[in-house]
């Protein structure tokens, strides 16, 4: 049972990194680029298995940092890992936001029978992948910002187990607004792109 319970996280991980995978190839064809996408799997892969070490081994690792004997040390692991978990998947949904638009902006052009110059100017800009960058910097410096705050002030106060606990769900649920919203963003251009699609058909035959 408790294997199953650690294993819950990574396979929602994993399912969510390769819908991105896909939608990150599916955006290289439609650009005509074909370049390989080994690199960014093999850095997924290993990024992958860090977090599983973390989830079945991590606490054998931070106890050489940490007294793991002491079960408040224990908790604030497991709720750190768990908040880190989320921030992955916050990162996650945003970067599947951020291709499934880049996806829909290429497909809209493309049926434009007379595409300006200055239409093109604009898709090329979008193209610059700066938004996944600076997405993943923000998510990861709010995670970052919010444990050192925590530990800190772990290290200067007492806590209790259900204050650990309130904190950790606080920041589960900041993660979930921002997790629902990218979520209704791909759902809505999800919805544009397949009537796109149904249009583009409906035009060839």
């Amino acid at each position: 049972m408790e294997l199953l319970y650690k294993s819950i996280p990574l396979f929602w991980t994993l399912a969510e990194g390769l819908i991105m995978i896909v939608l990150r190839q599916g955006f290289l064809f439609l650009r005509g680029e074909k370049r390989s996408q080994l690199i960014f799997f093999l850095f997924a892969l290993c990024m992958f298995l860090v977090l599983v070490y973390l989830r079945f081994r991590g606490e054998d690792c931070m106890g050489l940092l940490l007294d793991m004997e002491r079960d408040i040390n224990i908790v604030m692991y497991k709720k750190a890992l768990w908040n880190f978990f989320c921030t992955i998947w916050v990162i996650l949904e945003g970067v599947i936001m951020i291709y499934v638009f880049r996806i829909y902006k290429i497909l809209r052009t493309n049926t434009k029978e007379n595409e300006s110059e200055k239409e093109e100017t604009t898709l090329l800009k979008s193209n610059i992948a700066w938004g996944i960058p600076v997405l993943v910097f923000s998510f990861v410096s709010l995670y970052a910002f919010y444990q050192y705050v925590f530990i800190s002030l772990s290290m200067e106060y007492v806590f209790s187990f259900d204050t650990i606990r309130m904190i950790s769900t606080f920041y589960i649920r900041i993660c979930g607004l921002f997790w629902i919203i990218f979520e209704w963003v791909v759902a809505i251009i999800g919805i544009r792109t397949y009537q796109l699609l149904k249009d583009m058909g409906e035009e060839v035959q």
